[in-house]
């Protein structure tokens, strides 16, 4: 068994907005609008080509408008204080149906999604080199097409759905700190967002629904040094402890269970090295940790455990020509971008019920370019 689709897609969008720095404490607005505007037709067919039976159409179209502004200002010279705010304002109209076992089901649906989001911050200049940061802010992400109206690889749309909403907490330090008389380049980020109605799938369902309430905190840190002129060392980590608050869907109870697809621990750390002029050969490695393949954690296969993906990036410039040359997945290793687990499907042309998103082999690419001056 297979299906097919057909897609066609066009967005828009327009952002206009004024600055204006004022003379007095360095203060600075920013006021502006952006709009959006989407249409798509996606069909399915029950089969491998377009020649087949149509099972679902939609023509579905979305408006945003977005009005936000931006105030910041310096009352002392080490301190700088910010504030501002969004309001969004997005409609859905699909107009479609549905074939199902036979049964015809013709949809004319109307959404509208409306949120205003908040935002602070402020940065105290610890020396010359050093900041310490602090900001606080509200996000709204509405459900796309696909969550609404349209599903996607097995998974049931679901025009019920909420927005999410999510209030989020940073504090950080960046800067410049000197190491073995070499310069150590660092920014480290606390950060905590309570997310309520995430957008997920319910395994239990297989519908994308709204989870209750989802904690997302951790560690960010990046790192940069050189500490000779043809060489270069970078380190970007994540901890993440991702965590359901409050889910429960029919009998299932999957609050306390680790977000799915969620490892504690990213490494992506590259060297560089940089032996003439305008050539550079940079080594990347890319590190997970193991991760629950279902959001009921319940995986009788064990969590996932990728292994790590190295890259090889060259390039070279002279004058106005340069050259690049890429190498992903130089080792060729065998994996899987993302593993999923459904129940439903173990034993079922003798499975394990999981399912992959198959990484890709070693793969390159070369190109050249000109730039006129």
């Amino acid at each position: 068994d297979a299906d097919f689709s057909s897609d066609k897609e066009i967005n828009q969008n327009l952002v206009g907005f004024y600055r204006h720095n004022f003379d007095f404490y360095d203060s600075l607005l920013i006021a502006g609008v952006d709009l959006l505007h989407s249409a798509a037709d996606d069909t399915s067919y029950d089969g491998r080509s377009d020649a087949e039976d149509i099972t679902q159409e939609w023509d579905i179209t979305a408006d945003g408008t977005s009005p936000f502004f931006q105030f910041e200002i310096s009352p002392t010279e080490r301190l700088r204080l910010s504030v501002g705010a969004r309001r969004d304002e997005i409609k859905y109209s699909a107009v479609g149906y549905k074939i199902s076992r036979g049964v015809t089901t013709n949809y004319d649906e109307s959404k509208t999604f409306s949120q205003t989001s908040p935002k602070a911050g402020v940065t105290f200049k610890l020396n010359e080199d050093n900041n310490l940061w602090f900001s606080y802010g509200k996000g709204f992400v509405v459900p796309s097409r696909t969550y609404l109206f349209v599903g996607s690889r097995g998974i049931d749309p679901n025009p019920n759905l909420e927005p999410e909403t999510a209030e989020d907490i940073e504090v950080g330090l960046r800067g410049d700190i000197s190491v073995l008389d070499k310069n150590l380049s660092y920014d480290i980020a606390l950060y905590r967002t309570e997310i309520e109605d995430m957008l997920v799938t319910d395994d239990a369902t297989s519908m994308f629904t709204n989870a209750g309430k989802v904690r997302v905190q951790g560690v960010e840190t990046t790192l940069s040094f050189t500490p000779v002129a043809d060489w270069r060392f970078d380190m970007a980590h994540t901890y993440a402890d991702n965590e359901y608050l409050d889910f429960v869907t029919g009998t299932d109870d999957y609050s306390g269970n680790t977000l799915a697809y969620s490892p504690k621990h990213r490494l992506n750390a590259r060297v560089t090295w940089m032996p003439i002029h305008g050539l550079s050969a940079e080594l990347e490695m890319d590190h997970i940790t193991e991760y629950y393949t279902s959001t009921g954690n319940d995986d009788p296969n064990g969590k996932e455990d990728r292994p790590d993906v190295y890259n090889l990036r060259v390039s070279y410039k002279t004058g106005p020509w340069a050259f690049w040359g890429h190498v992903l997945n130089l080792t060729d290793r065998k994996y899987a971008e993302r593993v999923g687990y459904d129940a439903d499907d173990v034993g079922v042309n003798n499975t394990t019920g999981r399912e992959f998103e198959v990484g890709g082999p070693r793969t390159f690419y070369a190109g050249v370019s000109y730039t006129w001056k």
